[in-house]
């Protein structure tokens, strides 16, 4: 599944991130620039990376995160 569009990020190359030790979402933009362009990727990587998280109580968290990885 293709986590990026703008980068062709998928949840593989995701999975490799976090086995290298990434855990979160700044870690794994910094090193793929994942959410950098459109940042409509960035919920889906928090899904993946945080699956307990519920994506209805995380819009306003999102919201927020997005400004610093622009």
């Amino acid at each position: 599944m293709i986590v990026c569009i703008c980068h062709g990020i998928s949840d593989k190359d995701v999975d490799q991130m976090v086995q290298t030790g990434m855990s979160t979402p700044e870690e794994i933009s910094s090193c793929s620039g994942l959410g950098t362009d459109c940042g409509s990727c960035l919920r889906k990587l928090r899904n993946f990376i945080e699956p307990d998280s519920l994506a209805g109580n995380e819009s306003e968290k999102h919201h927020s995160g997005d400004q610093g990885l622009t």
